[in-house]
């Protein structure tokens, strides 16, 4: 394999990371040029090519899932992941060693519900699968998303107005449709149980998994579903539903409840997504039971065991008549009353309670000026003199190490920089709080008072010995000097 080759697979894998791609898609990627650069057992190659990459590699290796794809795909990953750490270029063993034991347990547990069991529990919502289809088509691996919506409705005065979460103008424009004749159909629904449904609202349509290739219609049984359930909780209704767990659901939905078919070719690459997860039971349209059922003998064929069952529904009242999907139950009139005391006035006068507890509490302690650290799991909190929490960071060590004094002073201290008698706070080894990876393992960090950002310093130099240049740090903090003007 030629340097020219591999170059032009470097320039054309940059591309395709600073794409719109999905973490996981971006994963595949990596994974292939990865895979050409070890192939060459050039360490001169691999020393070159893979430390370009490895920031954004950790990153997706951090946030993948095993949730809908297939067993083999993991277990590529996980050898290839055992390998680069083998290389020694990682910045962070520990947190690397971590990613790719989470990935193991992950495994593990997709194997066990692809031979049988019932293990992962979901909380009741209406789910439902999404394609990355354009990173199908780049990696001819069925990828996707099991998403679900969390809805939040208040009443409007002068019209009704949807607003989605993550607000993305593409998402927008592509659902904005069915969001209304979903909402349409749920209102409909809900005027059944609800004596009087205000005509305005405002209602919040926030995505779990914030997926930002939601497309078409699919999305429209599950939207209602979702829909009517908050509506009757909104209004306190006498009857309430619930969606199983375990359950997701595809097709749109039109204004008179009827739902709408995906393709046939994409029914099938939903039956695939959702095989390799724990769901256990997928709503599909009636006219595309048969294909689905196609597919999903197909992939059972591997796993016989595999307890995925399909149902087809034709419209909106044949799906809430289905009890081992949707459970219907009238509402005690005790829970309806404690509800309706907390709606009106409980949560106010919580509010005004705890908004006097906080006062009191800031006029006793006002002191903002940072005093000491304490470490917390791989956290350290910056307290002030009575020991109040003014901020926390994370740290990319291993929990035992943080007990050590010695070694936490290592990596923070608390110094005057300017002699003003307002403390800042100097980090290095800081990681990012959501994925767990280090930030920069050679760099270091200033805070003020409020953990606010004063200033940063990156070692850049380059040490030689012989043919080899290293480039990458890992520092620590001795002491401080204060410096004189003479």
């Amino acid at each position: 394999m030629n340097i020219l080759y591999l170059e032009q697979e470097r320039v054309l894998l940059k591309g395709k990371l600073n794409t719109g791609f999905s973490n996981q898609a971006k994963l595949l990627f990596i994974y292939d040029f990865f895979e050409k650069i070890l192939a060459t057992q050039n360490q001169n190659l691999i020393g070159s090519y893979l430390p370009e990459f490895l920031s954004d590699y950790t990153h997706c290796l951090a946030s993948w899932t095993v949730c809908g794809m297939k067993a083999e795909v993991h277990k590529l990953l996980i050898k290839q992941a055992e390998k680069i750490f083998e290389t020694g270029f990682t910045t962070s063993h520990i947190a690397f060693e971590r990613i790719v034991k989470r990935l193991k347990d992950d495994f593990e547990t997709l194997q066990k519900i692809l031979n049988g069991k019932n293990l992962e529990t979901f909380e009741p919502k209406a789910y439902f699968p999404l394609l990355e289809e354009e990173a199908i088509k780049a990696t001819r691996i069925t990828i996707g998303v099991i998403e679900s919506v969390t809805i939040k409705i208040n009443k409007a005065k002068n019209e009704t107005k949807f607003i989605i979460v993550p607000s993305e103008k593409e998402i927008e424009e592509k659902i904005n449709e069915q969001i209304k004749q979903s909402w349409q159909n749920a209102i409909n629904i809900s005027k059944k149980y609800v004596r009087k449904v205000h005509q305005y609202h405002e209602v919040i349509i926030s995505f779990d998994n914030k997926a930002g290739f939601c497309k078409g219609n699919s999305l429209g049984t599950a939207l209602t579903l979702s829909f009517i359930e908050e509506i009757l909780k909104t209004y306190n209704s006498p009857v309430a539903i619930k969606v199983g767990e375990g359950i997701a659901f595809t097709g749109g939905m039109n204004e008179q409840g009827k739902i709408s078919n995906t393709s046939f070719e994409i029914i099938k690459q939903k039956v695939e997504l959702l095989f390799y997860s724990g769901m256990n039971l997928f709503i599909v349209p009636k006219d595309e039971e048969e294909s689905a059922n196609e597919k999903l003998d197909e992939l059972k064929k591997e796993f016989p065991e595999r307890d995925l069952r399909i149902i087809g529904i034709e419209d909106i009242n044949d799906l809430l008549n289905r009890r081992n999907i949707v459970e219907i139950k009238k509402q005690p009139i005790a829970v309806r009353t404690e509800k309706f005391i907390k709606k009106n006035w409980a949560s106010a006068a919580v509010t005004i309670l705890l908004t006097i507890i906080l006062s009191f509490i800031f006029v006793l302690d006002f002191d903002d000026n940072p005093n000491y650290i304490m470490p917390d799991s791989q956290r350290v909190h910056i307290k002030n003199k009575k020991g109040r929490i003014l901020w926390t960071k994370y740290l990319g060590v291993a929990k035992d190490l943080l007990t050590h004094p010695g070694y936490i002073n290592s990596l923070i201290k608390i110094v005057d920089i300017n002699s003003d008698g307002e403390n800042e706070v100097i980090i290095c080894g800081e990681q990012d709080s959501n994925t767990g990876v280090p930030i920069n393992s050679s760099m270091v960090w200033c805070y003020n008072a409020f953990g606010k950002l004063i200033w940063q310093y990156s070692f850049d130099d380059v040490i030689t010995r012989g043919n080899e240049s290293i480039t990458e740090f890992s520092i620590s903090l001795i002491d401080t000097r204060e410096h004189q003007t003479i």
